[in-house]
């Protein structure tokens, strides 16, 4: 087995690009090799888009998609159009440019920040996230994005029936686990592999949006619920990288950008873009605490 990470990407808001291959940049600094898998729908891939895409990584695989699904139905046209050899790699992301018109923007950046942050922010967790899954963790997601999937469905009960139809058609028990919201996280290469033996496809999916109560959001809690099917465990991380560092009230990262702003270091506000970081101060080792479920 090659020490080799699979990365599934779905594309819809293609403003948010830039953002998402500035933390993507992490995976090409650590230890590790990856693969890029991109699911872009046919109505917003440009010529723009696409050499972002090529320069970032010249063997990127894009596959065209409608649609449908969303980010779940971008997953599986991945692995439905591509013959993916599972033994190339320890662990795989799924990761797509989160976005929501219900909640706005702001809140919709603090959510995916918090995602992208606890999953991608550095090689060193890169590299901590891909020791874990290789020692035999199933889903590493934010801590603060992991939530009961019984108490979830007793709040979206319209995604109860979809949730239950998913589980016997994987063949697996409806377990009493955890999920995380937002479907960004690392997972177990075991559980892609039960998914992909599956006869689920994007077709399942239907072409309209709404916020809750559709298959791809009974999708969304089954990836935690296979984990426990399969005996791995689900891990939460917490990092402390700002000022009221509760251990010893050290600051762990500076970051200093010119021009734009995004996610929050340190009490300093940053937008991960085309413009370059002048100065990446590494000032102590990044503390990260997990939790298991």
């Amino acid at each position: 087995m090659d020490n080799k990470i699979i990365i599934f990407f779905h594309i819809y808001y293609t403003d948010l690009i830039d953002e998402y291959l500035w933390y993507l940049n992490n995976v090409k600094l650590s230890n590790y090799n990856f693969d890029l898998y991109v699911s872009i729908c046919n109505e917003v891939l440009t010529d723009i888009v696409k050499d972002k895409l090529l320069k970032f990584k010249s063997d990127v695989i894009i596959t065209i998609c409608e649609n449908r699904g969303a980010d779940i139905g971008g997953f599986l046209s991945s692995i439905r159009k591509n013959t993916i050899n599972l033994s190339n790699y320890i662990a795989w992301i799924h990761i797509h440019t989160k976005q929501s018109s219900q909640y706005g923007k702001l809140s919709s950046y603090l959510w995916r920040g918090q995602l992208l942050n606890d999953t991608l922010i550095s090689s060193d967790l890169v590299n901590y996230c891909s020791n874990s899954i290789k020692e035999g963790s199933g889903i590493i997601g934010s801590n603060s994005c992991i939530y009961s999937i019984e108490n979830s469905l007793n709040t979206y009960k319209s995604e109860k029936n979809y949730y239950n139809s998913l589980c016997n058609r994987l063949n697996i028990k409806n377990n009493n686990t955890y999920f995380v919201a937002g479907t960004i996280f690392w997972a177990n290469i075991k559980i892609l592999q039960l998914i992909i033996n599956s006869d689920i496809t994007p077709v399942d999916f239907e072409t309209k949006f709404e916020h809750y109560g559709l298959l791809q959001h009974g999708f969304e809690r089954i990836f935690g619920n296979i984990s426990t099917e399969l005996n791995l465990p689900i891990v939460g991380i917490n990092l402390d990288i700002d000022s009221t560092n509760y251990y010893n009230k050290i600051k762990i990262y500076d970051y200093i950008y010119s021009n734009n702003i995004v996610f929050k270091i340190n009490n300093k506000i940053i937008i991960p873009n085309d413009d370059k970081i002048t100065q990446i101060n590494k000032r102590n080792k990044l503390l990260i605490i997990n939790n298991k479920y």
